[in-house]
């Protein structure tokens, strides 16, 4: 098979890698939304739990338990779509593996001798191997970002503070494993382009 032919199997899977970090960024909007509102939520419930609040609802039997029901009810809500989403951050993550496990499987499916990896066809081209290492690369850093966000998703319930919440979130939202500057110059290494809006 052609140099072009590889490279262009290289340049698809690298296609679909920043198509997955495209809808990542999605994802990482839609929790950030909705660990405000636990956050909001959790501030609230702590209003419920001060009784003199309640006492124009005097009139109405159990207000402050009603209330305090409803608002562990939103809560969970919350924190039940917050899980969905880690269910597709983690499907993004192992389709990224999956993405690092076919860029060394072209080696093998293609017999390319190990001593020719490292070879540039030219200067602009990057190597076989630092392709594979791109790969490998961006998938340890979605994984280590997956396992950050369960772990953070996982700790939460409607007895978090809303301060515990807000340190969480300020984890989540760091994102500290995914590096944009590498994932940029991974772009620019193997000319996938974005599509212009």
């Amino acid at each position: 098979m052609a140099k072009t032919d590889v490279r262009g199997r290289y340049g698809a899977i690298y296609k679909k890698a920043f198509d997955l970090v495209e809808k990542w960024d999605v994802l990482q909007e839609a929790a950030k939304s909705k660990l405000g509102s636990v956050a909001s939520g959790l501030g609230g419930l702590q209003i419920f739990e001060v009784e003199s609040n309640f006492s124009r609802l005097e009139g109405i039997p159990d207000a402050q338990s009603l209330l305090t029901k409803r608002q562990i009810s939103a809560i969970e809500e919350k924190l039940k779509e917050l899980r969905e989403l880690l269910g597709q951050f983690g499907r993004i993550a192992k389709m990224h593996a999956n993405n690092a496990g076919a860029g060394e499987n072209i080696v093998r499916d293609l017999r390319i001798p190990r001593g020719s990896l490292k070879t540039r066809t030219s200067a602009a081209d990057p190597s076989i191997s630092e392709t594979i290492e791109g790969l490998q690369e961006i998938c340890k850093m979605y994984e280590q970002e997956f396992e950050t966000k369960k772990s953070i998703i996982g700790f939460l319930t409607y007895e978090s503070s809303e301060s515990d919440v807000l340190d969480l979130q300020r984890v989540f939202n760091a994102e500290v494993h995914i590096n944009r500057h590498r994932l940029r110059d991974l772009q620019v290494l193997m000319v996938v382009q974005k599509p212009t809006s």
